[in-house]
């Protein structure tokens, strides 16, 4: 239509608003009234990362941009909704390849990677299995050129012999979680139960300053071979906390208040 050009989506800052690339740069888009209209609040009629929009420029706002249409989807890739709603949630669209990277370890996990595989065939798109331990061959045969990852494996790989730059954003901290059967601890004598709970307790203080200590290590040994790593952009990290306290926002939401006091309690217990 006159007046509208197309867009694809780059990241999804908060509710219905979008970060777009058009043909002339980079824009945040917000949906007009009509939009929400005609989606008719259908989470699948709005927009993901990945899908193809058509905007015109905000009157008077630079750099801003009215989200008009959602283009048809090549292809989608869903999950589940949170919760007892029927519905998927899309995490990406107009997808043509899916990799998925599984390191050798303790996380290994065959049937986890079918689970993958059948999203990612699902989802219209190829998936492509890469081993940690391919992860070199993959990037020097051009199969894969960025991935999500730690300073560990990247050690663990020798990073720095085919690839330059990593930035470490400090998101991927691991916290174990042991689930306990209540009746089951309940039988426990006292002693045992108390020394049971203690160690929890003190595992699950020193666990955040190991893996913090980890990366701070890692990431040394990194750049003593010759890697750059980046300051992160403060605004992405604004962006990517936006998403992920959206995201807890409407899982919460949909998940009732049980689900939002197990929330809070987990807020409560990482600070």
């Amino acid at each position: 239509a006159a007046g509208l050009e197309p867009a694809r989506v780059v990241v999804e800052l908060r509710r219905h608003y979008y970060a777009v690339v058009t043909g002339t740069g980079e824009l945040l888009a917000e949906c007009i009234g009509k939009f929400h209209h005609d989606a008719k609040r259908d989470a699948e009629a709005y927009p993901a990362v990945g899908d193809w929009v058509a905007v015109s420029p905000s009157p008077g706002a630079e750099g801003r941009a009215q989200l008009h249409a959602l283009l048809p989807r090549r292809s989608r890739f869903s999950r589940q909704s949170a919760g007892g709603e029927q519905s998927q949630q899309i995490i990406a669209a107009n997808i043509d390849v899916v990799f998925l990277v599984s390191g050798l370890d303790r996380n290994y996990n065959p049937k986890r990677i079918q689970r993958f595989l059948v999203a990612a065939r699902d989802s219209g798109a190829q998936p492509v299995i890469v081993q940690q331990a391919e992860v070199p061959q993959a990037f020097s045969a051009g199969i894969i050129n960025v991935m999500v990852t730690s300073a560990a494996t990247g050690v663990d790989t020798s990073a720095w012999d085919y690839v330059k730059y990593a930035t470490f954003m400090g998101m991927t901290y691991v916290r174990n979680a042991i689930l306990v059967n209540t009746r089951a601890l309940m039988a426990l004598d006292a002693p045992t139960r108390e020394a049971l709970q203690a160690a929890a307790v003190k595992a699950g203080e020193r666990s955040p300053g190991l893996g913090q200590e980890s990366e701070r290590t890692m990431s040394a040994r990194l750049v003593q071979q010759g890697m750059i790593l980046p300051e992160v952009d403060p605004k992405l990290l604004a962006d990517l906390r936006a998403i992920g306290a959206r995201m807890a926002e409407e899982w919460a939401q949909k998940a009732g208040p049980e689900g939002q006091q197990m929330l809070a309690r987990y807020r409560a217990l990482i600070g």
